[in-house]
């Protein structure tokens, strides 16, 4: 019989969030087609402005304002239109409340890119809005890439607890089927030096675990986190903080009550 713990749901936990930035990941993909089709105007200059052309104008992704063409040629409309299909459906997953599709764009890819894009703004999708974007997206992504890296970990840690946890439990079943009395004086050491490994392998996964919850998954400058960050983040609804830790507690409590019956037991048949 398998025993529900709390590594269990914390694995079903991030199985879900796996999916949900996977889906979100390549929904910013898709998006960033999209964009790269669409046409970036160029900006109109008085006749007597000098000649600048709107590669001239950025040496990193800035935003040009230009008088604002017909709809029928409003790239920025097309802009918000591939975010409201795309992305937008995975950025709201979780709210409760409606959120305004600019106040949407503004939480993934900042202030600037909601402004540049916004409906009321008086601006033309030029090349350099464009090239903003996209640059944006990229952040996104890369951020999204080492949000996926730290579940990855953070699986692997679970799937290493659960085994750990699995083996006792399945044993601690099993073993309960036999009453104490019906042991012999052998039977009855056996069980207490296996509590007694069970309790050692408990402890040993806590104090990895504390480790691993102390380090950071970062694959590149600027995008990492620490698991104890997102395991916060992950746990947050969880009855405990810390499911594994919770776990390993709970159980090494119940292998040492387990051995001082057992040695019981053992005093009493000495």
């Amino acid at each position: 019989m398998s025993v529900r713990t709390p590594i269990h749901h914390a694995r079903d936990r991030v199985n879900e969030e796996r999916n949900h930035v996977r889906e979100k990941r390549t929904s910013f993909e898709t998006f960033a087609r999209l964009v790269r089709r669409i046409t970036a105007r160029s900006v109109r200059h008085p006749p007597d402005a000098p000649a600048v052309t709107d590669e001239d104008t950025f040496a990193a992704p800035t935003i040009s304002c230009a008088p604002r063409v017909d709809s029928s040629e409003d790239g920025c409309k097309q802009v918000r239109e591939a975010f409201a299909e795309t992305v937008r459906p995975h950025s709201v997953r979780d709210l409760e409340e409606p959120e305004p599709l600019a106040a949407t764009i503004e939480e993934e890819f900042g202030p600037d890119c909601a402004l540049a894009l916004a409906s009321k703004t008086p601006t033309r999708f030029t090349a350099s809005t464009k090239r903003a974007v996209l640059a944006a997206v990229a952040e996104r992504t890369t951020e999204l890439a080492a949000m996926g890296n730290a579940l990855e970990s953070e699986a692997e840690s679970l799937d290493v607890a659960a085994d750990v946890v699995e083996d006792c439990t399945s044993w601690l079943v099993e073993a309960n089927e036999t009453p104490l009395p019906d042991l012999g004086f052998d039977e009855l050491r056996t069980r207490h030096e296996t509590l007694s490994r069970y309790r050692t392998r408990c402890d040993d996964l806590a104090r990895d675990r504390q480790s691993f919850l102390s380090g950071t998954t970062n694959p590149g400058p600027g995008v990492g986190m620490t698991h104890q960050e997102l395991a916060a983040y992950l746990y947050a609804a969880f009855p405990v903080d810390y499911p594994v830790l919770a776990t390993c507690v709970r159980l090494e409590r119940i292998c040492r009550n387990c051995q001082r019956a057992v040695r019981d037991h053992l005093v009493r048949r000495a």
